[in-house]
């Protein structure tokens, strides 16, 4: 789920929420096979901005992961890892510049 709100026709900010359920792994645990490993739920944030300078310039954030939680996805079918972590927190920045009108 996402949002975007814009100020002035200047100023753009976009939060994004993730919710991911619990997720059961493909294969039973080694010692009763019968059972599923689960791979519990969470919650990620993620956040866009961006800011017109001039009228060709803007500058942009984005932050991914924006509390920096701890998750997991369920890993590969080999079995060398049942949770696989995810990324923390990462931040970009930049700008982007429109040539002509």
């Amino acid at each position: 789920m996402g949002l975007t709100y814009t100020y002035q026709d200047r100023y753009t900010i976009t939060p994004k929420l993730y919710w991911i359920g619990r997720t059961t792994w493909i294969k039973g645990e080694a010692n009763n096979p019968n059972v599923l490993p689960t791979i519990p739920d969470y919650l990620r944030v993620d956040l866009f901005a961006t800011a017109k300078v001039i009228n060709n310039l803007s500058l942009f954030v984005n932050v991914s992961n924006l509390f920096d939680n701890r998750y997991y996805n369920t890993g590969d079918s080999t079995g060398s890892m049942v949770a696989s972590p995810q990324d923390p927190r990462t931040v970009s920045a930049g700008f982007s510049y429109q040539f002509g009108n």
